[in-house]
């Protein structure tokens, strides 16, 4: 069974978002909020009302407006215990940039939804996505995270990509030798409209509207198991959405992948760029995959 997007949950997505941009004293009102979402200010109320209830935002009661609220501290606080795993992440990040000549990126998967936690840009590179980003799981990308996962996890995998038949089968063996390779390949969809949005995304400072187009890039029609490319030949271009290897937690679970980003590249140099990833996911896991 595909998942289902729940739009109230987007919504709240999209208002913390959306104050997480402005400077704390700023705040918005709830009409600016509205406003910004696209929507009116009753749809708006019980979510924003609800948020504030439970300390994630509070209310200036003065100046009518909204702002975050001291209980996502703790949130934070629970994330910066990775931070020693994400600054060595990081250094890797920016050694690989210059030594490959490409821009990089770090992220992690949360069952149905892709948070970028880093990058590190090369000159030139654009249409990639930003930290702090977060859109829908679209197959092939998660591929690493899966490729180890139990059968439960595969199949919901599986059933994001809408792949059925033959077509699910041929993705589950690619899945194997993703395993074997230690490193995921993905196509790019090379689409006009896929183009486009990726060119908006990189230029866009607005992060309700970055928001809005990594949505609708994850929204397109579903992609076939061959966007997953295995055995890369030597005298073929390619043109590449991603090259990740995967950097495994203390559980033996794929915790972050790290991968070199947009590249038209041929089979050898992408398997010398996907070795060389490996290697470096390898140095900063904590175990191996279970």
């Amino acid at each position: 069974m595909v998942s289902r997007s729940s739009p109230q949950t987007e919504r709240i997505v999209q208002i913390l978002t959306l104050l997480s941009a402005r400077a704390p004293e700023d705040g918005m009102t709830m009409a600016e909020i509205a406003r910004r979402l696209g929507t009116t200010p009753a749809s708006c109320y019980p979510m924003v009302e609800t948020l504030t209830a439970v300390g994630y935002l509070v209310r200036n009661p003065a100046r009518r407006t909204y702002q975050l609220g001291p209980e996502l501290i703790k949130i934070g606080e629970a994330a910066s215990r990775i931070d020693d795993r994400l600054r060595q992440c990081r250094e890797a990040l920016i050694k690989l940039s210059d030594e490959l000549g490409q821009s990089l990126w770090l992220y992690r998967i949360d069952r149905d939804r892709v948070h970028v936690l880093d990058e590190a840009w090369f000159p030139g590179t654009q249409g990639l996505p930003r930290v702090g980003q977060h859109y829908r799981l679209r197959p092939p990308t998660g591929a690493l995270f899966v490729a180890w996962e139990h059968e439960r996890a595969m199949q919901h995998w599986l059933d994001l990509g809408q792949l059925h038949g033959e077509e699910r089968i041929r993705c589950r063996e690619r899945l194997t030798r993703v395993r074997e390779a230690g490193y995921a390949v993905s196509l790019m969809d090379e689409g006009e409209t896929a183009r486009e949005i990726m060119e908006r995304l990189h230029s866009t400072k607005d992060p309700l509207e970055s928001w809005r187009l990594a949505e609708s890039l994850a929204c397109r029609p579903p992609l076939s198991s061959s966007y997953l490319l295995v055995d890369p030949d030597p005298d073929v271009t390619y043109t590449i959405s991603s090259i990740d290897a995967p950097i495994v937690g203390r559980s033996g679970k794929v915790e972050f992948a790290i991968g070199v980003l947009a590249l038209r590249a041929d089979g050898a140099t992408v398997k010398e760029i996907a070795t060389k990833l490996r290697r470096e996911a390898e140095r900063l896991s904590e175990d191996k995959p279970r």
